[in-house]
């Protein structure tokens, strides 16, 4: 039951985390623009070494909007699986260390 209001008040943390709340805002602003969606759908179907692709990919890094978004989403992916990895090291690790157990 403790791990699981820990977890709640993580979740908490993150949820009040400027970066996410910056990173929220930002998505509902990007989803607005249709132009950008658009780009980004047909971004999805090139090659990513065609000279579309590159031309495209260089359109949507002059939206600076959309710069920050990814820059965000990467930052808190980074911070995400670290506390992943903090986690499972917390709930994987036996109570216990002495050789004989």
């Amino acid at each position: 039951m403790e791990k699981e209001v820990k977890m709640e008040e993580l979740l908490k943390l993150l949820d009040n985390d400027e970066r996410v709340i910056k990173l929220k805002k930002l998505k509902k602003k990007l989803f607005l623009d249709q132009d950008l969606l658009d780009k980004v759908s047909r971004l999805q179907h090139l090659d990513i070494y065609s000279d579309e692709y590159k031309e495209l990919k260089k359109e949507l890094f002059l939206n600076q909007d959309y710069v920050e978004y990814q820059h965000l989403e990467n930052e808190i992916h980074l911070l995400i699986l670290e506390m992943n990895q903090r986690l499972k090291k917390l709930t994987n690790e036996r109570k216990c260390h002495h050789e004989n157990y």
